[in-house]
């Protein structure tokens, strides 16, 4: 019973053996005996971190892989794979017919325990999803009251960071409970098993957990076992869910919802799918950017660096691309009074922006939240007249910073590539475009004794980066600064990395090809702070790099369980201040 795996055993067994004078038999016995004791204990923690690692692990259902070469697939799995492939190269319109004769195929021709019940397949299938995806969290002012009655009923059922970390059974003191979020769960990909205990959900926190968590699809009579009728209605209203169009009694979740703790408050945060899910990185029938899900970059920011940290009075702070709000919205919830707080909200895409909107409204903050769409890579020098504000106590940014191999690139394989990484994704063919722009507008608009907090792939890191980060600072700089640019301590080679970003050998020699082209060797995911001093006679950007050790169980600056990591940044920045 995973519930129960701190509970240690209190009986005892002897052994008994036949006293002999001889001791060097006693002595082997007695060592055989600590030896045996000990590999028991191991082999008990072992099985129990496996327990736990493997309920959720099918609870989640991981998103889906390519399979490995030579791995045996069933012809319906041969099926999935090929849907797949014409969903991410051709489009949803192409796909759609495929999906939707896998589905009835389920219906009409498996058992209940086989069948397909993800919403990744129900959306992929559904011919009007774009049409559909277009009233994702849309709403009036009319309607703030009755998203914050959503809000109340998803954490009255237990549908918080805590309650998530209960129904899946992991202890409070366990490292997964440091996240400040569920991003130990995985949604499920097109054509994944529905957990047993999921089947038919017995409680509203199992829908939610189901429906916007997991992705999958639920039966209306589950829903209204379980919820107010009304409550099915709001999620329609605010273009959550909707009911399939193979059957009206499926309700299909379009949305994930992340429950987030922040400073002891409870969060929701709406994103698009995980592109794993939609298979794509555009939606809608205006073919816009999907709203990135929460990962483990979003979540790096505001757990490194908790805004109430730094020693300056916020009264005003921007969120450069800020995807779904969630660090403007994590960082106002981590201020003590947020009342007179603004946050400029700033995205190149309107879809993100609209779900900023309504993320601001459900968690309360519609009043701190000023939104603006444009492109920085074609309006930053603009930006603060735009903004009419003279400058800015913090400015935040999870930026785009895959080096994407460029779109004229010979290889048929690049295609696919650029169809993967969108909007939230692509940072230019060096990864730095927008990384660039971001320093530099940060140098010119940041208040005395203002911070910049960046999280951020990074290519090359140590002595090189510094100094290209210090000349984008100098440029236009009208304070001194001090900052440092953290990384892992072992960076990603180019070879791993290129593995890593493909889905087949094809892609894999395309992105080598790419960054041997643009002499990125290494790559190393990271933080980068830097906090003005308002020194009038000097404006230079005094930085340095710092490698943050492997945890203890060989976690990194990214993995959101990490405390050791968050430890060490944290008390790497204040002594840095504290010497400036």
């Amino acid at each position: 019973n995973i519930h129960h795996h701190h509970s240690s055993c209190t009986g005892r067994v002897t052994i008994g053996y036949c006293t002999s004078d001889n001791l060097a038999i006693r002595s082997s016995l007695n060592r055989f005996m600590i030896f045996s004791r000990h590999a028991f204990l191991s082999l008990i923690v072992f099985f129990y971190f496996s327990v736990i690692c493997e309920r959720v692990t099918a609870l989640s259902n991981n998103a889906y892989k390519a399979p490995s070469q030579g791995a045996f697939r069933s012809p319906r799995q041969v099926r999935y794979d090929e849907a797949r492939e014409i969903r991410i190269l051709e489009g949803h319109e192409a796909a759609s017919p495929l999906f939707r004769s896998l589905l009835l195929e389920n219906q009409n021709g498996f058992s209940k325990d086989d069948e397909d019940l993800t919403a990744a397949s129900y959306i992929a299938a559904n011919k009007e999803s774009p049409s559909l995806q277009d009233l994702a969290c849309r709403f009036s002012e009319e309607d703030v009251a009755s998203i914050a009655r959503l809000k109340n009923i998803l954490v009255d059922s237990g549908f918080t960071r805590r309650g998530v970390l209960k129904y899946f059974g992991i202890d409070f003191a366990s490292k997964y409970s440091f996240s400040c979020g569920p991003i130990y769960v995985k949604p499920a990909a097109a054509g994944a098993k529905c957990p047993d205990k999921l089947k038919f959900c017995s409680s509203p926190l199992e829908c939610f957990i189901k429906m916007f968590l997991l992705g999958f699809a639920i039966s209306r009579k589950e829903l209204e076992t379980n919820l107010e009728e009304d409550t099915i209605c709001l999620f329609e209203k605010f273009g959550m869910a909707f009911s399939s169009l193979i059957s009206d009694e499926v309700i299909v979740p379009y949305v994930q919802l992340f429950p987030m703790e922040i400073n002891c408050n409870d969060l929701i945060i709406a994103t698009d799918w995980h592109p794993s899910v939609l298979m794509s990185t555009i939606v809608g029938t205006r073919e816009e950017g999907a709203v990135m899900y929460i990962g483990p970059d979003s979540i790096a920011l505001f757990q490194h660096m908790p805004l109430n940290f730094f020693s300056t009075k916020v009264e005003k702070f921007i969120d450069l691309c800020c995807g779904s709000g969630v660090q403007a919205i994590a960082h106002l919830s981590s201020i003590e009074n947020a009342n007179g707080v603004t946050s400029f909200c700033i995205d190149i895409n309107a879809r993100a922006l609209n779900f900023t909107k309504f993320n601001a409204a459900l968690n309360g903050f519609s009043k701190n939240i000023i939104l603006l769409q444009t492109d920085l890579l074609k309006n930053a020098d603009q930006l603060s007249s735009i903004l009419e504000e003279a400058s800015f106590d913090a400015i935040l940014a999870n930026p785009p910073f895959l080096p994407v191999p460029g779109i004229n690139s010979s290889q048929s394989a690049t295609e696919s590539i650029t169809r993967r990484y969108g909007f939230f994704s692509d940072g230019g063919t060096d990864g730095e475009n927008v990384l660039e722009i971001i320093i530099e507008f940060a140098s010119r608009s940041l208040s005395s004794n203002g911070y910049l907090a960046i999280v951020s792939e990074f290519m090359n890191p140590g002595e090189s980066l510094c100094n290209k980060i210090k000349t984008w600072w100098d440029k236009q700089a009208k304070h001194a600064a001090t900052g440092v640019v953290f990384t892992n301590e072992f960076p990603v080679s180019r070879d791993v990395y290129s593995l890593r970003r493909s889905a087949n050998n094809d892609e894999a020699v395309v992105w080598k090809e790419h960054l041997d082209n643009m002499k990125i060797s290494f790559i190393s995911p990271g933080l980068l702070f830097i906090q003005s001093s308002g020194t009038a006679y000097n404006f230079s950007l005094d930085l340095k790099h710092v490698c943050v050790p492997k945890g203890n169980d060989g976690s990194s600056i990214w993995t959101p369980h990490s405390q050791e990591c968050v430890e060490f940044t944290t008390r790497c920045w204040a002594e840095t201040l504290k010497a400036r």
